[in-house]
Protein backbone atom coordinates (compact mmCIF):
# COMPACT_ATOMS: atom_id res chain seq x y z
CA UNK A 1 0.00 0.00 0.00
CA UNK A 2 1.47 3.58 -1.11
CA UNK A 3 1.03 6.63 0.86
CA UNK A 4 1.65 9.95 -0.66
CA UNK A 5 2.53 11.57 2.84
CA UNK A 6 3.78 15.20 2.56
CA UNK A 7 7.01 16.07 4.59
CA UNK A 8 5.35 17.38 7.49
CA UNK A 9 7.56 20.14 9.96
CA UNK A 10 9.24 18.12 13.02
CA UNK A 11 6.90 19.85 15.42
CA UNK A 12 3.46 19.73 13.89
CA UNK A 13 3.76 16.10 13.01
CA UNK A 14 4.35 14.95 16.49
CA UNK A 15 1.57 17.29 17.39
CA UNK A 16 -0.90 15.26 14.86
CA UNK A 17 0.71 11.99 16.21
CA UNK A 18 0.48 12.35 19.55
CA UNK A 19 -3.18 13.20 19.50
CA UNK A 20 -4.03 10.52 17.06
CA UNK A 21 -2.25 8.20 19.50
CA UNK A 22 -4.20 9.83 22.01
CA UNK A 23 -7.62 9.96 20.72
CA UNK A 24 -7.22 6.31 19.53
CA UNK A 25 -6.08 4.43 22.26
CA UNK A 26 -9.11 6.26 23.91
CA UNK A 27 -12.17 6.07 21.19
CA UNK A 28 -10.41 2.94 19.52
CA UNK A 29 -10.44 3.47 15.43
CA UNK A 30 -14.23 3.34 15.09
CA UNK A 31 -14.66 6.10 17.61
CA UNK A 32 -11.80 8.19 16.48
CA UNK A 33 -12.61 11.42 13.88
CA UNK A 34 -10.33 13.87 12.32
CA UNK A 35 -11.99 16.66 14.34
CA UNK A 36 -11.89 14.59 17.78
CA UNK A 37 -7.53 14.59 16.60
CA UNK A 38 -7.67 18.31 15.74
CA UNK A 39 -9.30 19.34 18.90
CA UNK A 40 -6.79 16.64 20.92
CA UNK A 41 -3.65 18.68 18.93
CA UNK A 42 -5.31 22.23 19.27
CA UNK A 43 -5.53 22.76 15.55
CA UNK A 44 -7.86 22.55 12.64
CA UNK A 45 -8.76 19.93 11.14
CA UNK A 46 -7.90 20.95 7.70
CA UNK A 47 -4.30 21.41 9.25
CA UNK A 48 -4.26 17.18 9.36
CA UNK A 49 -6.46 17.17 6.04
CA UNK A 50 -3.30 19.23 4.35
CA UNK A 51 -1.17 16.31 5.48
CA UNK A 52 -2.65 13.58 4.77
CA UNK A 53 -5.76 13.03 2.25
CA UNK A 54 -7.58 10.09 4.09
CA UNK A 55 -8.07 9.30 8.02
CA UNK A 56 -6.86 6.19 6.69
CA UNK A 57 -3.86 7.18 6.03
CA UNK A 58 -3.16 9.04 9.23
CA UNK A 59 -3.83 5.51 10.99
CA UNK A 60 -1.44 3.67 8.76
CA UNK A 61 1.37 6.13 9.46
CA UNK A 62 0.32 6.28 13.22
CA UNK A 63 0.81 2.66 12.93
CA UNK A 64 4.14 2.74 10.81
CA UNK A 65 5.64 4.95 13.29
CA UNK A 66 4.57 2.61 16.08
CA UNK A 67 6.09 -0.40 14.20
CA UNK A 68 9.20 1.36 13.29
CA UNK A 69 9.72 2.36 16.78
CA UNK A 70 9.32 -1.21 18.33
CA UNK A 71 11.93 -2.50 15.69
CA UNK A 72 14.32 0.12 16.19
CA UNK A 73 14.23 -0.59 19.88
CA UNK A 74 14.37 -4.02 19.22
CA UNK A 75 17.78 -3.98 16.54
CA UNK A 76 19.33 -1.73 19.22
CA UNK A 77 18.63 -4.56 22.08
CA UNK A 78 19.77 -7.20 19.63
CA UNK A 79 23.39 -5.44 19.24
CA UNK A 80 24.00 -5.22 22.90
CA UNK A 81 22.84 -8.65 23.80
CA UNK A 82 25.32 -12.29 24.61
CA UNK A 83 25.54 -13.92 20.72
CA UNK A 84 24.47 -17.00 22.41
CA UNK A 85 21.03 -17.71 21.25
CA UNK A 86 18.70 -17.75 24.41
CA UNK A 87 20.05 -14.46 24.54
CA UNK A 88 19.18 -13.62 20.62
CA UNK A 89 15.37 -15.22 21.23
CA UNK A 90 15.29 -13.98 25.03
CA UNK A 91 15.31 -10.13 23.36
CA UNK A 92 12.16 -10.46 21.45
CA UNK A 93 10.41 -11.82 24.96
CA UNK A 94 11.71 -9.23 27.24
CA UNK A 95 10.57 -6.04 24.55
CA UNK A 96 7.38 -7.00 24.24
CA UNK A 97 7.28 -7.73 28.43
CA UNK A 98 8.77 -3.83 28.79
CA UNK A 99 5.74 -2.63 25.70
CA UNK A 100 3.05 -4.95 27.47
CA UNK A 101 3.95 -3.30 31.05
CA UNK A 102 4.77 0.47 29.75
CA UNK A 103 3.47 0.79 26.44
CA UNK A 104 -0.38 -0.19 27.09
CA UNK A 105 -1.33 2.48 23.99
CA UNK A 106 0.97 0.57 21.71
CA UNK A 107 -0.31 -2.94 22.44
CA UNK A 108 -3.91 -1.33 22.10
CA UNK A 109 -3.61 0.33 18.95
CA UNK A 110 -1.60 -2.94 17.07
CA UNK A 111 -4.92 -4.64 18.35
CA UNK A 112 -7.63 -2.19 17.43
CA UNK A 113 -5.45 -2.35 13.36
CA UNK A 114 -5.14 -5.78 13.81
CA UNK A 115 -9.41 -5.91 13.73
CA UNK A 116 -9.95 -3.41 11.15
CA UNK A 117 -7.43 -5.23 8.94
CA UNK A 118 -10.02 -8.44 9.20
CA UNK A 119 -12.05 -5.99 6.75
CA UNK A 120 -9.93 -3.87 4.99
CA UNK A 121 -7.82 -5.15 2.60
CA UNK A 122 -4.78 -2.48 2.57
CA UNK A 123 -4.18 -2.76 6.61
CA UNK A 124 -4.32 -6.69 6.36
CA UNK A 125 -1.73 -6.27 3.47
CA UNK A 126 0.65 -4.03 5.32
CA UNK A 127 -0.09 -6.42 8.82
CA UNK A 128 1.25 -9.37 7.51
CA UNK A 129 4.03 -7.62 5.67
CA UNK A 130 4.95 -6.61 9.33
CA UNK A 131 4.21 -9.82 11.07
CA UNK A 132 6.42 -11.84 8.32
CA UNK A 133 9.06 -9.31 8.97
CA UNK A 134 9.04 -9.99 12.66
CA UNK A 135 9.39 -13.55 12.02
CA UNK A 136 11.97 -13.20 9.31
CA UNK A 137 14.01 -11.40 11.97
CA UNK A 138 13.33 -15.00 14.13
CA UNK A 139 14.31 -17.22 11.42
CA UNK A 140 17.75 -15.52 10.90
CA UNK A 141 19.02 -15.71 13.85
CA UNK A 142 17.87 -19.77 13.67
CA UNK A 143 19.70 -19.93 10.85
CA UNK A 144 22.23 -17.90 11.86
CA UNK A 145 22.66 -20.72 15.20
CA UNK A 146 21.12 -23.69 14.05
CA UNK A 147 21.87 -23.81 10.10
CA UNK A 148 20.54 -27.80 10.06
CA UNK A 149 17.47 -27.33 12.40
CA UNK A 150 14.51 -29.56 10.96
CA UNK A 151 12.58 -27.08 8.47
CA UNK A 152 9.35 -27.77 10.22
CA UNK A 153 10.48 -26.47 13.44
CA UNK A 154 12.50 -23.23 11.31
CA UNK A 155 9.52 -22.41 9.68
CA UNK A 156 7.31 -22.81 12.46
CA UNK A 157 8.80 -21.32 15.83
CA UNK A 158 8.95 -18.07 14.55
CA UNK A 159 4.78 -18.31 14.22
CA UNK A 160 4.79 -19.97 17.57
CA UNK A 161 6.79 -17.13 19.33
CA UNK A 162 4.52 -14.35 17.63
CA UNK A 163 1.68 -16.33 18.91
CA UNK A 164 3.38 -16.17 22.75
CA UNK A 165 3.56 -12.77 22.59
CA UNK A 166 0.72 -11.72 21.44
CA UNK A 167 -1.40 -14.30 23.43
CA UNK A 168 0.41 -12.68 26.54
CA UNK A 169 -1.05 -9.05 25.52
CA UNK A 170 -4.64 -10.28 25.49
CA UNK A 171 -3.91 -12.04 28.56
CA UNK A 172 -1.96 -9.12 30.42
CA UNK A 173 -5.05 -6.73 30.03
CA UNK A 174 -7.51 -9.27 30.87
CA UNK A 175 -5.75 -10.66 34.05
CA UNK A 176 -2.95 -8.22 35.00
CA UNK A 177 -2.02 -10.73 37.61
CA UNK A 178 -0.07 -12.38 34.67
CA UNK A 179 3.84 -12.36 35.35
CA UNK A 180 5.09 -11.36 32.19
CA UNK A 181 8.81 -12.21 33.47
CA UNK A 182 8.00 -15.77 34.68
CA UNK A 183 5.85 -16.36 31.38
CA UNK A 184 8.13 -14.89 28.85
CA UNK A 185 10.94 -17.03 30.93
CA UNK A 186 8.77 -20.15 30.54
CA UNK A 187 8.25 -19.63 27.19
CA UNK A 188 11.69 -18.90 26.26
CA UNK A 189 12.10 -22.43 27.65
CA UNK A 190 9.71 -24.18 25.93
CA UNK A 191 11.07 -22.92 22.55
CA UNK A 192 14.68 -24.08 23.54
CA UNK A 193 12.99 -27.15 24.45
CA UNK A 194 11.70 -27.74 20.88
CA UNK A 195 14.93 -27.18 19.94
CA UNK A 196 16.85 -29.43 21.58
CA UNK A 197 15.06 -32.28 21.99
CA UNK A 198 15.58 -33.18 17.73
CA UNK A 199 18.81 -32.27 18.28
CA UNK A 200 19.16 -34.48 21.16
CA UNK A 201 17.00 -37.38 19.36
CA UNK A 202 19.46 -37.39 16.53
CA UNK A 203 22.59 -37.60 18.87
CA UNK A 204 21.14 -40.27 20.59
CA UNK A 205 20.09 -42.25 16.88
CA UNK A 206 23.65 -41.38 15.84
CA UNK A 207 25.80 -43.13 19.30
CA UNK A 208 23.10 -45.90 19.13
CA UNK A 209 24.61 -46.25 15.61
CA UNK A 210 27.81 -46.35 16.14
CA UNK A 211 27.83 -48.88 19.22
CA UNK A 212 25.90 -51.20 16.45
CA UNK A 213 28.56 -51.26 13.99
CA UNK A 214 31.32 -51.72 16.59
CA UNK A 215 29.57 -54.85 17.63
Amino acid sequence: MEHDEKQLPGSMKDRIMDATMNVVYEKKISGTSLRGIAHEAGILPSNIQYYFRTKKELFVSLLTGVLAEIRAGRKGMLEQCGDALPDKLGVFFRQKADTIAHKKEYESIQFDFWVQGLADEDIHAYFRSSYEGWRNEIRQILEEHLPDLDPVLMQHIPYLMVSMMMGATMQYYIDDSLDLEQYFSTCLNVILGAISAPEASKKASGRTGRKRRKA
